[in-house]
């Protein structure tokens, strides 16, 4: 049996992904379809269909609802071996940096008791 177009592809729905979205951010599809330039029909269409659209639409929906809606597109790739460049937020940068300082600090320490035992 063939695929369709409007089979969920690699157990990524995009449109379902959008619609929760919009939903979470309280954003109509009139409002999100103004925001892109559209008709509320044409997204009613698009949201009918797994892929929704381009890589394009897809940033500009992410940019209107403040959602990442690219990452799962990542995670496909790198299932499949392919590497990715991994951005971090800001929040995630913060966690690191906090985490490599406790690490140094740890280093620092154990390096003093190991010297005092020498």
């Amino acid at each position: 049996m063939s695929e369709s177009v409007y089979d969920v592809r690699y157990g990524v729905n995009f449109s379902e992904l959008l619609s929760n979205a919009l939903l979470r951010r309280n954003i109509s599809k009139t409002d999100f379809a103004k925001g892109i330039g559209r008709q509320a029909t044409a997204i009613s269409n698009r949201l009918k269909k797994p892929f929704y659209g381009s890589i394009y639409d897809l940033l500009d929906a992410s940019i209107i609802t403040k959602t990442d809606l690219i990452s799962p597109a990542l995670k496909v790739l790198e299932s499949h071996g392919i590497q990715v460049d991994a951005n971090y937020s800001m929040k995630e940068y913060e966690i690191i940096k906090r985490d490599l300082e406790l690490v140094k600090e740890d280093n620092i320490r154990y390096k003093k008791t190991i010297d005092k035992l020498l």
